[in-house]
């Protein structure tokens, strides 16, 4: 999470679960990168951004960080995106 948006972030954080997603959430307020290095530290493969912009727009960055790409996309994408490399 990014900035102050820990109780907005908490309706997309539940569909996510609802959907069959495992959703760890970083409430330390630390900066973006020292997030991302504690969740690459634990081998995850996923990495979801949600701040104030991604809030409004409904579309929320997807970071991959085994090859450190990134998407832009909503909700429905996002679950798709992870049930589909749950697959692999």
């Amino acid at each position: 999470l990014i900035g102050d948006v820990a109780a907005a972030a908490t309706q997309p954080i539940a569909e996510l679960r609802e959907a069959g997603i495992n959703v760890a959430v970083d409430l330390s307020g630390r900066k973006l990168g020292d997030q991302l290095k504690t969740a690459d530290k634990q081998s995850l493969r996923f990495a979801l951004i949600i701040g104030e912009a991604e809030l409004k727009t409904g579309k929320y960055k997807l970071k991959d960080l085994q090859t450190g790409t990134e998407k832009q996309l909503d909700l429905k994408q996002i679950t798709k995106t992870l049930k589909d490399q749950r697959g692999k």
